[in-house]
């Protein structure tokens, strides 16, 4: 039954013209009525188009005025709709299309209208109303253009109809065709499988059952097989207790995260860099300070006491201490200019011809029954600087052969292992070896040697693992005592 106001207003717009122009001047965005029996005879109100820019007093009361002012492909998808709603009242005629504004502009419209039918249900008017949606379909646009440039996407989930829908930018990133169509367990699926997807997996249950939010970082693996890291936002609507929705952002920070991965092994690189400083400036001070200190004593005593010891003996004694200093000196020269060279740029060094040409120059002294075998593949390359990859490689090498058993034939076999991101290089001997319980923690300490040999001076190894971590590798040791030692060398390809 009508409300009695109802019906009032229906008699008030019947009776009272200017309250049918209150209604359609400022409530809607432009109202026409539509001739279907002569299709070219359509009133539209004055709103209608002041609304897209012309006076009204120019413009005719027919279809074809507002035709050639649509979109020529949004006309098409008009027509067809129409002709859809004129068969089936029950196809909604609700369609959003764009018009050319009096200032060239595009004016987005929403579109809707019903047909008016005769006692025989033959369609014989359209009524219909605008709505201008322009505002907010530019503010989309923005949206639309900031999410793209920032690589945000977004999705949502009809969780009682199970429809998921992914944005254009989610899509994208995903890099799957457009006749894709996601559902759940896909989208789960392109989620790196193990830590990436045991966390998503958990994170959207969780929020299904208790309605709050999850932000993770996560690695996917896109449709083309491209591995990307993704931050992925959800959140789910409860409905009485019982979920009815899901929703959320997808965005690709892949190269921020690997910017953050980057600064980060910087940091790392920089804070080693700082140690071995700190390092260097500590045995600088000690060891200057040792023998200076030597100097001092000797001249203290010869002057306190020039009878106490002969003018020979304080010169050998003065000479083998000032002999002392200097071999100090070039030891810290050499650790000063391995921190020097530090910043220079990494380039490729193939590892094989590197290893080959150090064992051809170890074999011009080798009389002793040792052999070298180099088993790098030819192929294999590091980022390195190259000096530091002969000092490294040479220093291993000829302490293999330094510190071999006299009592068997030697042998040193060096090898080479690669995945996508890394080189292992593996330097194995059947030497004297390390005794690794007494000797793990100082093994590259500076002036720390472990066997007795005329030419130890207790730096190669340190010298060596500075190396190493400077151009961003890892050094690793395993050894037996009497049987033998690996030197493993990790650098980055």
């Amino acid at each position: 039954m009508m409300h009695y106001l109802e019906s009032e207003l229906v008699d008030l717009i019947k009776t009272n013209g200017s309250i049918f122009d209150f209604i359609g001047d400022t409530v809607l965005d432009g109202v026409w009525y539509w001739n279907l029996e002569k299709p070219e005879d359509e009133w539209m109100n004055k709103r209608f188009w002041i609304n897209l820019g012309y006076d009204p007093a120019t413009m005719p009361h027919a279809s074809s005025s507002w035709q050639r002012l649509i979109f020529p492909e949004d006309l098409i998808q008009s027509k067809n709709l129409l002709q859809a709603h004129l068969a089936d009242p029950h196809v909604s005629y609700d369609l959003t299309v764009r018009y050319r504004h009096f200032r060239g502009t595009v004016s987005w419209i929403r579109f809707r209208g019903t047909a008016i039918r005769n006692e025989a249900g033959k369609p014989i008017r359209m009524l219909g109303i605008h709505t201008d949606i322009t505002e907010l379909m530019d503010k989309n646009s923005i949206l639309d253009a900031c999410n793209s440039a920032a690589d945000i996407g977004y999705w949502d989930l009809d969780i009682v109809s199970g429809k998921l829908y992914w944005s254009e930018v989610t899509r994208r990133i995903h890099e799957v065709p457009n006749d894709f169509e996601p559902n759940v367990e896909q989208a789960i699926q392109f989620y790196v499988e193990g830590e990436s997807r045991e966390k998503i997996s958990a994170a959207v249950e969780q929020s299904i059952l208790d309605g709050m939010g999850y932000d993770l970082k996560l690695q996917i693996k896109t449709f083309n097989g491209e591995k990307k890291w993704v931050r992925s936002l959800g959140k789910a609507d409860l409905h009485e207790g019982r979920p009815v929705r899901m929703y959320g952002t997808f965005q690709n920070i892949t190269k921020s995260q690997k910017a953050e991965e980057h600064l980060n092994e910087m940091l790392q690189v920089y804070e080693k860099q700082n140690d071995r400083l700190k390092n260097f400036s500590y045995i600088v001070a000690h060891n200057l300070r040792t023998h200076a200190g030597n100097i001092k004593s000797l001249l203290d005593l010869q002057s306190s006491n020039p009878e106490a010891i002969e003018v020979s003996e304080m010169l050998r004694l003065l000479r083998s201490t000032s002999g002392n200093l200097l071999e100090t000196i070039d030891n810290l020269t050499d650790v000063a200019m391995m921190n020097a060279t530090v910043g220079d740029e990494l380039i490729e060094v193939r590892l094989f011809d590197v290893a080959e040409s150090i064992i051809n120059t170890l074999n011009l002294n080798n009389t002793d029954n040792y052999s070298f075998v180099n088993k790098i593949e030819k192929e294999v390359k590091v980022k390195a600087i190259p000096a530091y990859i002969d000092s490294i490689l040479l220093n291993l090498l000829s302490n293999a052969q330094k510190y071999r058993k006299l009592s068997q034939p030697g042998e040193v076999v060096i090898s080479s292992f690669e995945d996508q991101n890394f080189v292992e290089i593996q330097i194995t001997d059947n030497g004297q070896g390390i005794d690794m319980e007494r000797n793990r923690h100082k093994l590259f300490g500076m002036y720390r040697t472990f066997h007795r040999h005329p030419e130890a001076r207790g730096l190669g190894l340190f010298i060596t693992k500075n190396q190493v971590e400077a151009i961003g590798g890892e050094i690793f040791v395993d050894s037996v005592l009497n049987e033998g030692t690996t030197f493993k060398l990790k650098f980055k390809k």
